[in-house]
């Protein structure tokens, strides 16, 4: 190790002892973290100095995920403020206006405590969806190669049989449908059972958070309208 690198480990360890953090060291000492972590595996802290450290870290956690909340909300409210200037054009057209309308009242929406969902449909009634799938594909621009789907079924219901009606009846393939079984329930008083009995299905659009935020802003936009 030559002169000038053992001055840096000398300073780099009296940091540590004084105690400073990785990032703090790092902004006075131009060296790679690989390095510093090396230089320091062996230099012990006190409590209060782990103490600190431990704070700052939290610290900047925090604010990171202000930051990425504020950039968030940011992002969402410009997507809707633009879609709902798009309303007064687009409604005209019947097939936009009754999926916004269908989306509105069945489809996943993105919640203040639960941001970034994708656009996901959920219903029982397989007209929806091919009503559905057919506004992705002409209003939302949404491609098939864009679109799974998961059948939600009761265990003993005949799943293949399920399969193959949802996937003959919206002309897709069994393979894009993954199954999940439903906790049996024997209640008298269920209705969904029977020859007819299909489960439910859910139509979604991978990496579509931000299609969602736009429907949401058509929705508004549809409101204020006809207000």
């Amino acid at each position: 190790m030559g002169i000038r690198k053992v001055e840096l480990r000398e300073q780099v360890i009296a940091m540590r002892l004084a105690g400073d953090s990785y990032d703090e060291i790092l902004r006075s000492i131009p060296i790679a973290r690989s390095t510093l972590a090396l230089w320091l595996h062996s230099v012990s802290l006190a409590e209060h100095q782990r103490q600190r450290i431990t704070e700052l870290k939290k610290s900047a956690q925090r604010r990171g995920a202000q930051a990425r909340r504020t950039q968030r909300i940011n992002k969402t409210q410009e997507i809707q403020s633009a879609a709902r200037k798009e309303v007064a054009k687009l409604i005209a057209n019947p097939l936009w206006l009754t999926g916004v309308v269908l989306y509105w009242g069945e489809g996943s929406k993105e919640k203040a405590w639960k941001p970034g969902r994708g656009v996901a449909l959920t219903n029982m009634d397989i007209r929806m969806h091919r009503l559905f799938l057919t506004w992705l594909k002409s209003c939302a621009d949404i491609s098939d190669d864009q679109i799974n789907f998961e059948l939600y079924i009761h265990m003993g219901h005949g799943t293949a049989k399920a399969k193959r009606y949802w996937a003959t009846g919206l002309n897709v393939s069994e393979k894009l449908i993954k199954t999940y079984f439903k906790k049996p329930n024997d209640s008298p008083k269920r209705k969904n059972i029977g020859e007819h009995y299909y489960g439910v299905l859910r139509t979604q659009v991978s990496k579509s958070a931000d299609l969602n935020r736009k429907i949401a802003g058509w929705t508004d936009g549809v409101i204020e309208y006809l207000r």
